[in-house]
């Protein structure tokens, strides 16, 4: 089954969505887990970038019962090669794969474009490119020093709250397991980077609904239209989540550009956290 939507979308990348429905549970767990490096590669070859998959176990918690989505982002040029079905090609080639995986009994498939995500990534896209001079630097110093896998993880700006005034995100580098937990498994240490916001700012509607979605205010956050004169911070915790019943560090940078906080990120990271390896690489990903 295929949903179209009427109103072709002028995004650069456009996000479809592939779902099995599985409410007799024929497929055994892990169908996430065991396709996601088959459509990586799949995704490359023909020019598109692989979101991930849904891969929902659960047969009583969801409307459908047992569900698997796979979302991939594909260029404009591919979005408008049809197939007979109104299916790009590119997501028809990756459903007929799905399917030989998936048992016989397995027949509810829906194929969907997926408006709202295309329009969130491509907001994310616009702020990634806003605040190149700030990120580009940041990446620059540190992406040869991530560890422990980190490398093949790419860095994210996500796109989070609007409202009449701003449009609101944040930028995530994974960088190495936190080795100053002392038991497995040990969480990343994820640096996020952005702007100093004023207290008032985190009590307006976009401010809040950043708080609503787990950011601490004051934590570093994008905005658009960006701040004149912003200040730019980086921010990083460590250890044991205090709710956890640890002990967790908050370790913060402040600086006027973004050259500057690069060079004091590269200086001081490594000296924090020694298991920052310089020989590491920045590793294989996409920032689309």
């Amino acid at each position: 089954m295929v949903d179209n939507v009427t109103t072709e979308l002028d995004a650069d990348w456009i996000v479809w969505g592939i779902e099995a429905r599985d409410p007799s549970r024929l497929t055994q767990p892990g169908i996430g887990a065991r396709t996601e490096q088959a459509l990586i590669e799949m995704c490359e070859s023909a020019g598109c970038v692989y979101l991930g998959c849904v891969d929902d176990d659960s047969h009583d918690l969801t409307p459908e019962g047992t569900y698997y989505r796979w979302q991939v982002r594909i260029p404009q040029a591919e979005h408008r090669r049809r197939t007979e079905n109104d299916v790009p090609f590119a997501v028809a080639a990756l459903t007929d794969y799905l399917r030989s995986l998936l048992p016989d009994g397995v027949e509810d498939w829906f194929i969907r474009l997926d408006p709202d995500r295309t329009r969130r990534l491509a907001v994310s896209d616009a702020m990634r490119e806003v605040y190149a001079d700030l990120l580009r630097p940041v990446e620059d110093t540190l992406l040869g020093l991530r560890s422990d896998g980190a490398q093949q993880r790419a860095p994210l700006v996500n796109f989070w709250a609007a409202d009449d005034d701003y449009l609101a995100g944040d930028y995530a580098l994974w960088l190495a397991k936190d080795r100053t937990v002392g038991c497995a498994p040990r969480p990343w240490l994820v640096l996020n980077v952005g702007v100093v916001a004023s207290a008032e700012w985190w009590t307006t509607p976009a401010g809040r609904d950043m708080t609503r979605f787990g950011h601490t205010p004051g934590s570093p956050v994008l905005l658009l239209p960006r701040p004149d004169s912003p200040v730019w911070k980086a921010s990083i915790t460590s250890g044991t989540s205090a709710a956890a019943g640890g002990v967790s560090a908050r370790y913060e940078w402040q600086a006027g550009d973004g050259a500057t906080l690069a060079e004091r990120l590269g200086q001081e990271l490594p000296a924090l956290f020694p298991n920052l390896d310089a020989s590491g690489g920045a590793g294989a990903f996409t920032f689309r």
